[in-house]
């Protein structure tokens, strides 16, 4: 995952997170330098909801996401699934 957050996002760039997420890639992230900002999650994981909310309070400040990062299958430390 680093590797790819390396080649894809630079510092400074935000990405959207699962509230929940495995902390070693949480971790990662941030010592990379890029704004992590979490997204709520439901019964079945990641909630759509919850993310245009996210969208939509960044577009309102004036900045948009560059990436998201989550886990749709045995999702960390839930273990939820997108259906």
């Amino acid at each position: 995952v680093e590797i790819a957050v390396q080649i894809f996002l630079d510092a400074g760039d935000i990405l959207l997170v699962e509230e929940y997420s495995f902390t070693a890639a949480l971790d990662s992230f941030r010592s990379l330098d890029i704004t992590v900002v979490p997204v709520k999650l439901d019964a079945h994981g990641l909630s759509p909801d919850s993310l245009r909310k996210a969208c939509e309070q960044l577009r309102q400040q004036g900045q948009r996401p560059k990436a998201l990062y989550c886990v749709p299958v045995g999702q960390n430390p839930t273990g939820s699934r997108l259906p």
